[in-house]
């Protein structure tokens, strides 16, 4: 049915302006928020079911609890697929031939380093080099996050290198050395983040001395309780966090969605990956198809062993 309010009119014609001003962001910087992407109720509903979800199926990891392979094993989450506009949006973003990258993780109160997200070959030493093909039908894989609280006004949801994502010597070591400037995402809680896998980044940091403690002690739950402790001293509000991967169709996705099911594979402690029904029905719902997976000779990059290495470096940032 056609819209003949003007108010809807008008409506539509901000959201396709927002849109293209997102997308040339996420072209120059690596970056972009879509504005009001869900509604205040949407959020509402987000957090609880993955608090519920997290209560009885979460897995301790970096201070927090996560979900990783979130699609797969919280069906109580596939909504923000099927009622929401993410299809679309990552229609408009990656094309037509938009691929799930078989990649979703779900993570409460959990702390990072700098890093990219991007898997494999990032190094010129593998097959592909993405950082020489920056065309539109070169390396597309993003990633789609919804921060379901407030940033607006705090520096906890993500920092980042602006123009990272198109030169592999941005790496996070260079943020350090060569005092690179870094950007605070400023989001709220109803907005969608999409950014380009390659871009450095970097969510929340301990402390260097309680990195340290992190370090030397071998206790989850007694990492678990430090964090705390600090979250609560720095005044680090209750975060929770989805992220979603998209990719155009392309070698560069099939390796990324490789690398990736291996991961969560083995840090869920399962041995095979597959699609379960219900995230299948709902992909086959919103015209998205998953993307295809190869049959890697190599061992794909194991993220948390590189960014282990790093940690303590970037923990002494605390702006």
């Amino acid at each position: 049915m056609p819209h003949n309010n003007p108010r809807c009119i008008l409506a539509i014609a901000n959201r396709a302006a927002s849109l293209s001003t997102a997308i040339d962001a996420l072209a120059a910087d690596g970056i972009c928020v879509i504005p009001n992407f869900l509604t205040a109720d949407q959020v509402a509903r987000a957090r609880r079911d993955a608090l519920d979800h997290l209560e009885t199926h979460g897995k301790q990891y970096n201070g927090g609890t996560v979900q990783h392979d979130m699609l797969n094993h919280a069906p109580s989450l596939l909504w923000l697929l099927s009622e929401t506009a993410m299809a679309d949006t990552a229609r408009a973003i990656i094309g037509d031939d938009v691929r799930y990258a078989h990649h979703a993780d779900l993570l409460h109160n959990t702390y990072t380093g700098w890093h990219k997200d991007s898997v494999g070959h990032d190094d010129h030493s593998g097959s592909l080099d993405f950082w020489s093909t920056n065309s539109d039908s070169g390396y597309r894989v993003y990633k789609f996050a919804l921060y379901l609280q407030d940033h607006s006004k705090d520096k906890t949801a993500l920092k980042y290198i602006p123009g990272s994502h198109l030169n592999s010597r941005f790496n996070a070591l260079s943020r350090v050395s060569h005092h690179i400037k870094h950007a605070n995402l400023r989001c709220g809680s109803c907005d969608l983040v999409v950014f380009d896998q390659r871009l450095t980044h970097n969510g929340v940091s301990p402390w260097l001395p309680s990195k340290i403690l992190h370090k030397l002690s071998h206790n989850e739950a007694a990492r678990q309780r430090l964090w705390r402790w600090e979250r609560r001293a720095r005044a680090i509000q209750d975060r929770v966090f989805i992220q979603i991967a998209f990719g155009g169709e392309s070698e560069f996705t099939v390796a990324h969605s490789t690398a990736m099911a291996q991961r969560q594979t083995r840090i869920n402690g399962l041995s095979e990956y597959g699609l379960s029904p219900a995230l299948l029905n709902v992909l086959t719902e919103i015209g998205i198809q998953p993307s295809a997976l190869t049959e890697n000779t190599q061992s794909p990059l194991d993220i948390d062993a590189a960014l282990s290495g790093l940690d303590l470096v970037y923990a002494q940032e605390r702006n």
